[in-house]
């Protein structure tokens, strides 16, 4: 019965329905589910969702559960709008993610090497075909186990690709007559 809800939920969110294994393999056994939202009305700003990701994240930080939190944030970078992992470790870094959109990364080249070189305690949040390559490393290496604590999947219905991303970019710049400098 959850998986049917969980199937409705995602179908109505991505315009596709999911098959029981496919839930499975992104998403694991289900034991719950909830729809949430922060009770702290200012990390709902410019957030995606309801900024209980944030509000999870913080209060594991500030009480000592993970020492960081593998994320994603949309940045500028020479004229061209990216995502970029890094580990937030404290409440201000984990705000600078909110809003995250669904841009092209590259999991396994770009979090991978920062989870292997932090030292503590880590939280990942990610797309859900983030958290299986995760879970995959896992398997196969202990000490990647053995630092994280937690795994967030964001809802998924797709990355948009570099190329439209550059494309709609550019168009925006011409009709603007200037560089992009942000992106919200």
């Amino acid at each position: 019965m959850l998986k049917q809800y969980i199937n409705t939920l995602v179908g109505n969110a991505t315009r596709r329905q999911w098959d029981a294994p496919t839930i499975d393999k992104y998403i694991g056994d289900v034991k719950d589910v909830y729809l949430t939202h922060s009770q702290d009305g200012s990390f709902r700003s410019w957030s995606a969702s309801g900024a209980s990701v944030s509000a999870m994240l913080i209060h594991w930080l500030e009480t000592g559960v993970i020492d960081g939190a593998v994320v994603c944030k949309t940045v500028v970078q020479e004229g061209k709008v990216r995502g970029q992992f890094y580990i937030a470790t404290n409440r201000q870094e984990v705000l600078d993610s909110r809003g995250s959109l669904y841009v092209e990364v590259k999991f396994a080249r770009e979090a991978l090497p920062l989870i292997e070189a932090f030292s503590g305690n880590l939280a990942m949040v990610g797309l859900p075909c983030h958290v299986d390559i995760l879970r995959r490393r896992m398997r196969r290496d202990p000490e990647t186990r053995s630092k994280i604590k937690g795994t967030i999947a964001l809802v998924c219905g797709h990355s948009s690709q570099t190329r439209l991303i550059d494309g709609v970019t550019g168009q925006l710049e011409d009709e603007q007559g200037a560089a992009l400098t942000g992106y919200h």
